[in-house]
């Protein structure tokens, strides 16, 4: 988990994930990036739990109509 926790963070912190969390039930997790698609592929395709073949990935596309995604208050958790 912490291999997994800091590739979040390193992708975090270069801009290409906006948001993630646990899916309920916890069954696996979200995560929202903002980017081309070959670099969404690059970075699932390094992510640890990818690469340890402990987790099934998915990348879905999508064009936003509404809302937008601003950092909260406690986004430092």
């Amino acid at each position: 988990m912490p291999a997994h926790r800091g590739f979040l963070q390193e992708r975090f912190a270069s801009g290409l994930f906006v948001v993630s969390g646990r899916r309920v039930p916890w069954t696996g997790g979200v995560i929202v990036a903002q980017g081309t698609r070959e670099d969404v592929e690059a970075a699932v395709a390094d992510d640890p739990f990818t690469r340890a073949g402990v987790a099934d990935t998915e990348i879905v596309e999508f064009e936003p109509l509404f809302g937008a995604i601003r950092p909260s208050a406690d986004s430092s958790s």
